[in-house]
């Protein structure tokens, strides 16, 4: 697909493989279109 949806929590950061996952779609040249989940402006 074109089109990536990651779902951005507060401890998506820690996660290695989410991080691999999101770098390797900005590489393939993929559109991002982020859900932040239960986060807020200020986090």
């Amino acid at each position: 697909s074109k089109i990536v949806v990651p779902i951005f929590s507060k401890r998506f950061a820690e996660s290695k493989w989410c991080l691999k996952e999101v770098t390797k779609s900005v590489e393939c040249g993929k559109e991002i279109m982020p859900v932040f989940f239960g986060m807020e402006p200020s986090d």
